[in-house]
């Protein structure tokens, strides 16, 4: 049975994560409204009549502002801990709430949801692991400091949303009031791209099975491909201001022209020529000549205006174009 999983909205502005499979799901908060919910889930073929539950990581607005409508309207029950209902201040109908508590792990349908405590400036924050099908999916985010239940359910899982909120050096010169600064930085707070990268780097992700690997990268040009081979993790960080991975292990490389895809080449041969400055029009075409016959979509990212384009299907000649709202 295939499992989806998608982050509906990340920042500021509101959170909300999908994990589910054919037949129900879990929101992992639920901080933009059920309009736009709804629609975000439409335009990647999701539907809110899976979703059986609604899981509360904590009461900061940002994670909960759309749950009592989407609650109300679609009756879908809300799991808080007691504390962060408290907190919450939303209304949500009395026969919808329901209580968990850490280390609690929570059936829905076929889907296990495991929450676990975390630091963070609110009344009882907690992170969570969904299971599906013997897959782990961690939804670790507004994490202030990298603790022992966070390294060992990042260590079991399959894929996880891992929030990175600053840049160490942009936060420290720039424009913020002092007390933001700490707040953001504190132990209370956030992890940094920095905190982030040493998390992959420090703990190995526990698999048998086949090679997996990641790409990690700032707007600042900053970027790592974090691959685990043979029980141990490799970290092939940038030396140009572009770096390049499709799917396939690159570690026993020891130059990009001995890397044997015919995608990677395609690719890193045309930003070698162009020195990884490329406009968004190449940067299509790019993804259009190194894509394969089973692409279900391709996608360039601006993180300077954060627009995303985004081509379904190997449709390449009708964009979808949408922007992430700070």
């Amino acid at each position: 049975m295939s499992l989806f999983i998608a982050s509906l909205n990340s920042g500021s502005n509101g959170n909300c994560y999908y994990i589910g499979n054919n037949r129900e799901a879990v929101l992992i908060d639920a901080g933009i409204s059920c309009r736009e919910t709804e629609r975000r889930m439409s335009r990647i073929g999701l539907s809110l009549s899976n979703v059986k539950a609604i899981f509360v990581s904590h009461e900061h607005s940002d994670h909960i502002t759309g749950i009592p409508g989407i609650s109300k309207k679609h009756q879908i029950p809300v799991y808080f801990t007691a504390s962060t209902y408290s907190s919450s201040n939303i209304p949500v109908e009395e026969h919808l709430v329901n209580y968990f508590q850490g280390g609690q792990s929570i059936s829905i349908g076929s889907l296990t949801v495991k929450p676990f405590t975390k630091f963070h400036d609110a009344s009882d924050p907690h992170s969570f692991m969904v299971t599906a099908h013997q897959i782990n999916i961690g939804i670790f985010t507004d994490i202030g400091t990298v603790c022992q239940p966070l390294v060992e359910h990042f260590q079991q899982c399959h894929a996880a949303f891992l929030e990175s909120n600053y840049c160490e050096d942009m936060l420290a010169n720039g424009n913020y009031p002092v007390y933001l600064k700490k707040r953001i930085s504190g132990k209370l707070g956030h992890l940094s791209n920095r905190q982030a990268l040493d998390l992959f780097e420090r703990y190995n992700i526990i698999f048998t099975n086949p090679p997996i690997h990641y790409l990690i990268a700032d707007k600042s040009g900053q970027s790592a491909v974090i691959e685990f081979l043979r029980g141990e993790m490799k970290v092939i960080r940038n030396s140009e201001p572009w770096q390049v991975s499709t799917n396939f292990i690159i570690t026993d490389s020891e130059a990009p022209f001995q890397i044997p895809c015919s995608r990677y080449r395609i690719v890193y041969d045309e930003l070698k020529e162009k020195g990884g400055k490329i406009t968004f029009i190449d940067a299509m075409n790019l993804l259009q000549k190194s894509s394969q016959k089973n692409t279900v979509w391709s996608a360039v990212y601006d993180p300077q205006t954060l627009e995303i384009s985004l081509a379904l299907g190997g449709n390449y000649n009708n964009i979808l174009k949408f922007k992430i709202q700070k």
